[in-house]
């Protein structure tokens, strides 16, 4: 019912997953609950795997129609991802973690945090210029070598950009056009 109303008023609306222990928005305890596997995810709720099978269902039907290439390409490499991790056991794909390396995430006071599951800050943008927080700060190269040694989570807005300035999601779209017809697993 609401997707309908949404969809009337031109919002596109892409399905997540919630995790249980996120971190970024509770900047002010410094959390660090980065997955200590590959695996790396573990769903808000516990679901049957009649209703995993059902949600996933849902899930990539909702995906195919995205009329937007790259959306659609993010979304199915994404849920392909998820499912392997939650429903066989497969932490595939798994791309480098490039979180302050190659891009940021900026909270809406300035603060800038290490990634969704680790909200330890490297600095404010608000009271510290880009290039010295970027460039110079210690605090960045010391947050950058953790984030090297991460063993890797499945969130979208981690794993889209880590995918795509590793080149992870050309093998995806390889296996896209080399078997069409087969769905994520």
């Amino acid at each position: 019912m609401s997707k309908t109303i949404v969809n009337k008023m031109g919002v596109k609306i892409y399905p997540s997953i919630a995790f249980k222990t996120p971190a970024l928005y509770r900047q002010d305890d410094e959390v660090k609950n980065v997955p200590t596997s590959t695996m790396g995810f573990e769903p808000y709720f516990d679901f049957s795997d009649e209703e995993l099978r059902e949600i996933f269902a849902t899930l990539e039907e909702d995906s195919a129609e995205i009329t937007d290439f790259t959306g659609k390409m993010a979304i199915r490499y994404n849920l392909e991802g998820v499912k392997n991790r939650i429903m066989h056991d497969d932490p595939t794909p798994n791309p480098k973690c490039v979180a302050l390396n190659d891009h940021l995430r900026l909270l809406p006071d300035g603060a800038v945090p290490v990634c969704y599951f680790d909200s330890r800050t490297v600095g404010n943008l608000r009271s510290t210029p880009f290039r010295k927080l970027w460039f110079d700060s210690q605090e960045t190269r010391e947050m950058r070598n953790a984030v090297k040694h991460c063993n890797g989570c499945w969130i979208a807005c981690e794993t889209v950009p880590n995918s795509v300035y590793t080149g992870n999601i050309l093998g995806f779209l390889w296996k896209l056009v080399i078997f069409p017809t087969k769905s994520v697993r």
